[in-house]
């Protein structure tokens, strides 16, 4: 799973006082998603391996490595599931 490459789908990101509003174009379909959130997904750009966001995320939020593969997989799964990212877990 961890060679696998998410690419963000169809979707235009606007930022709101309470955090940023994701605009799914496939589904029609609003999310509020944190900085942080947003962060992660600007990194899903076909490029980076899952292996990859763990590692970078892990030194600049000093984040252990094996809490956060799988908080990643978990947020992964969930922006797949709203077909914001293309990724199969």
């Amino acid at each position: 799973m961890l060679n696998k490459i998410p690419i963000k789908g169809n979707i235009r990101i606007k930022k709101e006082d309470r955090g940023y509003i994701v605009f799914n174009l496939d589904t029609s379909g609003f999310h509020l998603l944190t900085k942080d959130c947003i962060v992660i997904l600007n990194a899903c750009n076909g490029k980076n391996s899952v292996k990859d966001l763990v590692n970078k995320f892990s030194k600049t939020k000093s984040l252990k490595k094996k809490k956060l593969e799988n908080d990643l997989k978990s947020f992964l799964i969930e922006l797949s599931k709203r077909k914001i990212i293309k990724w199969q877990a």
